[in-house]
C-alpha cells in the first residue's frame, strides 16, 4: 500500500471510522525546483509498513512517488504510483493529493524536512478541523456520512484568506495528529548522469 494512503487508512482508524478533512483547492505557492529537488529520492517508514517509497520531481512541480505491492492473485509486483502536489505557505509546506474520482477535492498533510533525512508528516485531525469550521475560524462546512452521525466529511475553502491564516497559524500542532508518521531517507535519486552510468556499468 502506499504510504500516504496507509497513513490516512491509519487516521481514519484513529477517529473511529471514517472521517476525514479535505479541500477544494490547493493553499501557496508552487515549490521552486531547489525545494522540490529535496524530496527526491528514496524513504521508508520508521513504524509499520517498511515498504520503500521513491519521490520524483515532475517537471510541472508535481511529486511522484511510486513502491511495488505484490498482486497475490496474479504473482506478480506492480507500481503504485501517486500525485503530490506540493505548495508553500509561510515557510511551511503542504503535500495535497487529488481525489480521483471527485474534482475540487484534495487530502492534505503538513510536512517538515528535517536536515533532509527526515520527513515528518502531520495528518489533519478532523475533530479540530470540524470545531474550527463551526466556530468560523475557518471557511468551510461539516458533511455528516453516516445516519448516527458519527462519521463527517469537513469541507475547507482553499481560496479565502482566512483559510491561508488558518493554515499558517502558529497553534497550527493542536489540528493535527500528535504523532506523525516519520520517513527516513535511504538514499537521494541518482542524477541522469549518475544513472546512465549506472546502466552502462559492466
Amino acid at each position: 500500500m502506499n504510504i500516504f494512503r496507509l497513513a490516512f487508512a491509519l487516521l481514519m482508524l484513529i477517529s473511529g471510522g471514517c472521517s476525514v478533512v479535505v479541500i477544494d483547492e490547493p493553499v501557496g505557492d508552487q515549490l521552486t525546483p531547489e525545494q522540490l529537488q529535496k524530496f527526491v529520492g528514496v524513504w521508508v517508514n520508521t513504524k509499520g509498513d517498511p515498504s520503500p517509497v521513491e519521490f520524483r520531481a515532475a517537471n510541472d512541480g508535481r511529486l511522484i512517488t511510486g513502491n511495488l505491492k505484490w498482486d497475490e492473485e496474479q504473482q506478480k509486483f506492480e507500481v503504485e504510483t501517486q500525485v503530490l502536489l506540493p505548495r508553500r505557505l509561510a515557510s511551511q509546506t503542504w503535500l495535497y493529493f487529488p481525489d480521483s474520482k471527485l474534482e475540487n477535492r484534495h487530502l492534505f498533510v503538513r510536512v517538515e524536512l528535517q536536515e533532509d533525512q527526515r520527513m515528518v508528516i502531520y495528518l489533519p485531525e478532523p475533530d479540530g478541523f470540524r470545531a474550527a469550521v463551526e466556530s468560523g475560524t475557518l471557511p468551510g462546512r461539516v458533511e455528516v456520512t453516516d445516519e448516527e452521525k458519527k462519521h463527517f466529511t469537513v469541507h475547507i475553502q482553499g481560496q479565502s484568506k482566512a483559510t491561508r491564516e488558518f493554515l499558517a497559524s502558529p497553534d497550527w500542532r493542536k489540528y493535527y495528529t500528535k504523532e506523525p508518521l516519520v520517513l527516513n531517507r535511504l538514499k537521494a535519486a541518482a542524477e541522469p548522469a549518475d544513472a546512465a552510468e549506472e546502466s552502462s556499468a559492466p
